[in-house]
């Protein structure tokens, strides 16, 4: 599977999982972590392909750390605050219990999601038995693998074959312990009843292994992460924090540290460590890292995901936090209204007319070639007037089922820089053109646009880790530093008329660097959840990917997206708005110097891709896809 293709599936997965939980997954350099409604995955090339395995270890991560959003109630963390403080044995026994008894509702939900939780747990325990060997007296120590011995207890029955291994390896009676709890936390009804079972857990743990009570697990009395204001599985903030889920307290300091990704733990008590902090489900995922992130030439990286957005004109004018800086795409689009767009519309009504006629005139041939002639029944056909009186009977034409405009097209905008001036307002002008010409035919259709950061601004600390990474001179290892800005100037089951002021606004919108390649598969996965047979995609640009990043990688990513569109049976044209870029990018491609020009031949080939027809295009000017 193609990493572009599965990076999108994980976001629309999550979704599912998050139900009424605002879940998303994001995809941010090299780590990996959690903070109550976020799942951060490394960022992996998005030109790799993605195995089976590797693709179910990531989907297992997602599902696992959906499950604690939808069912971890944070605020059991709070108010033990003063329990964990010090305790890390009683951290990693909840954080273990909590893990089994999660993933029994997960499985519940979802019970496909066992195949993506058994290879997590597999690729884990994997690790383990490789990394400890079978006469390591630390075995039979139940503060070292008491906590853990219950994950592989608890997932004997779905999590695969290393589970039982894994408790093989180990004491006896410790093993015995581990069932007993893993069976006993199914009864939970909640994260409190889970709370108190480990409380019992961790003291019989102690008892039997002569250990002292949990304040002798940290250093010099430090708390567990400071627990007491942080999370029970203390996931790293968001950087802004703003993005908390209401009801809980997310620490500032916290980092994975329990085996998923999802906790800090206190300094002391190293056998507690050596298991959460080695053999997690984040393990896992750092365990496939190394073969998914490509630092040459034919790799794409994103540094981070986290702060992309999507606008339309009726979002939240604090969509993206209470700063208006942030919220630019939102302020420029609804300050538009439709009387600027009826303006440039009638600028350039013989042009509409024209190409409403145009396409009038190729959707009535089309009708006219649906009858089946040379019939022995039917209507007689005029044209074969002269074998009737010569008395032939197959002298009948029937109507046949006239194929339906089932179709979908997408258009989308480049926004960059490069654009603002004439060549944005030429574009605006296609655009309308565009949607006026195929708005009464029942053909669906939306509009978008892209840019990366919108008049530079981008979040601080991004900005932070950007300059960090440029500072270091290591820009080229990425494909994409900047945000990327996704405007939705009209949806597809929008009206028309509806959309106007939105798609006006564009000309004020073009200003920004642009990595073409993701906005391309990103229009084109919304394209692909239309239930239409027949989809089209039209690309207005006027030049090359151009961002602070490795030009090499953006063009050689762009190519890569538009021919596995091209290859999917998605019909794809390349408008070139004054200039002639698009012929290194996209089989199909026209180019518009003016608007008069879709008048001629452009309109022409762009009406026959609509009708699923032959497009015989000149590609003299075709430049090799490989420079």
């Amino acid at each position: 599977m193609k990493a572009n293709i599965f990076t999108n599936e994980l976001a629309k997965t999550s979704s599912v999982f998050g139900r009424k939980k605002n879940i998303e997954v994001v995809f941010d350099g090299d780590g990996a972590a959690t903070n109550g409604n976020k799942v951060k995955l490394p960022a992996i090339d998005l030109n790799a392909d993605v195995t089976e395995e590797q693709a179910a270890i990531m989907r297992g991560y997602v599902d696992h750390e959906a499950g604690h959003v939808r069912h971890t109630d944070f605020d059991v963390l709070k108010r033990n605050a003063e329990k964990l403080k010090g305790n890390k044995l009683l951290h990693s026994c909840a954080n273990a219990l909590e893990d089994v008894w999660l993933e029994s509702k997960v499985r519940e939900e979802y019970p496909g999601s066992e195949i993506n939780l058994r290879a997590t747990s597999e690729a884990v325990n994997k690790e383990f038995i490789a990394s400890v060997p079978e006469d390591d007296a630390r075995l039979g120590d139940p503060v070292f693998v008491g906590p853990v011995s219950v994950t592989w207890a608890g997932r004997e029955s779905y999590g695969g074959d290393t589970n039982e291994q894994c408790l093989n390896l180990i004491d006896h009676d410790i093993a015995a312990m581990a069932r007993e709890y893993a069976e006993r936390v199914l009864g939970c009804k909640n994260s409190g009843e889970v709370f108190s079972l480990a409380e019992e857990l961790e003291a019989r743990i102690r008892s039997e292994s002569g250990s002292e009570t949990g304040e002798s697990d940290a250093e010099d009395g430090e708390a567990d992460g400071e627990m007491g204001d942080g999370e029970w599985r203390g996931h790293q903030p968001d950087v802004d924090g703003t993005d908390k889920p209401e009801g809980s307290d997310v620490s500032e300091g916290d980092k994975p540290d329990d085996g998923d990704g999802d906790g800090d733990t206190a300094e002391g008590d190293a056998a507690v460590d050596d298991v959460y902090d080695q053999f997690g489900s984040d393990v896992a995922l750092k365990s496939i890292q190394s073969a998914l992130t490509g630092t040459g030439r034919g790799s794409y990286r994103v540094l981070s995901t986290e702060f992309d957005r999507w606008w339309h004109r009726n979002d939240e004018p604090s969509k993206y936090g209470r700063k208006h800086r942030y919220n630019l795409g939102h302020y420029v689009m609804s300050k538009y209204d439709a009387e600027v767009y009826d303006r440039v519309l009638a600028s350039m009504s013989g042009t509409i007319n024209m190409l409403r006629r145009k396409l009038e005139r190729a959707l009535i041939s089309k009708q006219t070639r649906d009858w089946d002639v040379a019939k022995e029944h039917g209507r007689l056909d005029t044209k074969r007037l002269t074998a009737a009186v010569a008395g032939r009977q197959n002298v009948f034409k029937v109507r046949t089922d006239r194929q339906d405009m089932d179709t979908a097209v997408s258009l989308l905008i480049d926004l960059s820089g490069s654009m603002s001036g004439t060549p944005i307002h030429t574009a605006r002008q296609c655009a309308i053109a565009i949607a006026e010409a195929i708005d009464r035919t029942g053909i669906k259709y939306e509009m978008l646009g892209f840019v990366n950061d919108f008049y530079g601004e981008i979040h601080p600390e991004l900005r932070k880790r950007v300059d960090e990474i440029v500072g270091k001179d290591e820009e080229r290892e990425w494909g994409r530093l900047q945000p990327l800005n996704m405007a939705v100037f009209k949806q597809f089951n929008e009206r028309l008329f509806e959309a106007k002021g939105s798609i006006a606004s564009m000309v004020d919108l073009a200003i920004g660097d642009n990595t073409d390649g993701e906005a391309v598969q990103l229009a084109f996965d919304r394209l692909q959840d239309r239930p239409e047979k027949r989809k089209v995609m039209m690309v207005l640009s006027d030049g090359y990917p151009a961002a602070m990043s490795s030009m090499v990688k953006m063009r050689d990513h762009l190519r890569r997206v538009v021919s596995d569109i091209e290859d999917s049976g998605t019909d794809i044209v390349g408008i070139g708005i004054q200039s002639e870029a698009v012929n290194h990018f996209y089989t199909n491609h026209v180019v518009v110097h003016r608007i008069s020009d879709l008048e001629g031949e452009v309109m022409g080939q762009l009406s026959k891709i609509l009708l699923g027809e032959r497009v015989e295009l000149d590609h003299s000017k075709l430049i090799d896809r490989a420079v």
